[in-house]
């Protein structure tokens, strides 16, 4: 009766019938959902749901776009299997980091360069020069100091990445390994050739398979000089990605880390329990600690992959770019304050003293003088009355607490 907020009293009840009470129960029932609010539920009634909301979390985790008609078969009625959809979501990741490597390098420079403000422009030319510095020497193409900053943001931003594309795609790279391998025979010419080139410090045994199986002590084979080559230049071309991965992994290992020295602390306070129930804590404290581990690593993977879609490199909100001050001012710092607290002092230890003289323009001045603290009224004495009017002495007054 309480579910359906019916009030029937007894002796009523011992009048109706099974039925009667039935379909009253029933007519209560139906008013209580009349009066229930439902429009939460409605979303869950909605076709392809749950592929959207999947679709909705690729795209917040791994930015990508993911259409929910694509989670499904071709007759709409059946979803596709787990491992064709978690292959289809991976492979697009894949593809949208790729992406990323060619976009991320220009724009941390531009930001970097002209700052991340709304309705920043191209026209500084210390901010200009260094874009101008950063395409040679990474590309190899010569930009204008004038064409630069004869370009919106926008449209730099669009060439810069067209001369990426150009350097690592199709090929690019490969290309480039393999004109400087043919251009530089000897390890020494190969070795000076590629630290110009990419800003390394090669030795002449990392190209000489001879010394370098002299001089290195692991087990670990040494890389063929092509291979190795390869894998500089693409460090090379994505090296401002590769610091943001830096930066993002040892933030989220030093956090989590703590975090797990805090648990297992607390885990060590408490293990000691569990003898109550006739287990080895120590063996208990093994697996745990292991478990909170596996969580751990688990918790940094996710987390690693929540930014590195999305992370960039930004400027506080009140610094501005390394390249747009025009001028050097500095402030009148006002003796740091020394000065006012002096006058102050001063102020407040003549007051009662008659100002003196003005000194004559260009003399020096004098030390001020300065009043000997006195006290005003007479000093009481112990067996003296007490001030106060009680007609006590002092030392059984006032002066009973005085030191």
């Amino acid at each position: 009766m309480s579910r359906f907020h019916v009030n029937l009293p007894q002796t009523q009840i011992k009048k109706m019938t099974k039925d009667e009470v039935e379909d009253r129960l029933r007519e209560a029932a139906l008013e209580q959902i009349e009066k229930r609010d439902c429009a939460g539920l409605v979303k869950y009634l909605e076709p392809l749901y749950a592929e959207g909301e999947l679709a909705n979390w690729a795209r917040s985790k791994f930015d990508i776009q993911i259409d929910p008609k694509e989670l499904v078969m071709e007759d709409a009625r059946s979803r596709r299997p787990a491992d064709e959809i978690s292959d289809m979501i991976i492979t697009r990741a894949r593809a949208a980091y790729a992406r990323r490597e060619i976009e991320y390098p220009v724009d941390h420079t531009l930001t970097f360069a002209f700052g991340n403000e709304e309705g920043a422009t191209t026209d500084n030319p210390y901010a200009a020069d260094f874009v101008r510095a950063w395409a040679r020497s990474r590309f190899g193409a010569d930009l204008s100091i004038d064409h630069i900053r004869s370009q919106s943001i926008r449209l730099l931003r669009d060439e810069l990445i067209g001369l990426q594309e150009k350097a690592v795609g199709d090929g690019g790279v490969e290309a480039e390994v393999d004109a400087i391998m043919k251009a530089n025979s000897t390890p020494q010419q190969l070795t000076q050739a590629v630290n110009d080139r990419y800003s390394t410090r090669f030795q002449t045994a990392d190209f000489d398979p001879e010394q370098a199986a002299l001089v290195r002590d692991d087990e670990e084979p040494a890389l063929p000089p092509r291979e190795l080559l390869l894998r500089t230049a693409r460090n090379f071309y994505r090296k401002e990605l590769t610091d943001l991965e830096q930066f993002v992994l040892i933030q989220i290992f030093d956090q989590s880390w703590k975090d797990h020295l805090y648990a297992m602390d607390m885990l060590r306070s408490g293990i000691g329990l569990q003898a109550f129930a006739e287990k080895d804590p120590r063996i208990l404290y093994k697996k745990e600690g292991f478990r909170f581990f596996q969580e751990m690593m688990s918790g940094v993977r996710d987390k690693v992959t929540d930014l590195i879609f999305r992370a960039r490199v930004v400027r506080e909100t009140q610094s501005r770019s390394a390249y747009r001050e025009t001028a050097a001012v500095h402030e009148d710092a006002g003796g740091y304050g020394v000065g006012e607290n002096v006058q102050r002092t001063s102020a407040e230890l003549s007051a009662g003293v008659p100002a003196e003289p003005a000194a004559s323009s260009g003399a020096e001045e004098g030390p001020v003088a300065v009043k000997q603290i006195v006290n005003a009224a007479p000093k009481v004495g112990r067996n003296d009355l007490c001030p106060c009017g009680s007609g006590k002495k002092y030392k059984k007054c006032h002066g009973a607490n005085a030191a």
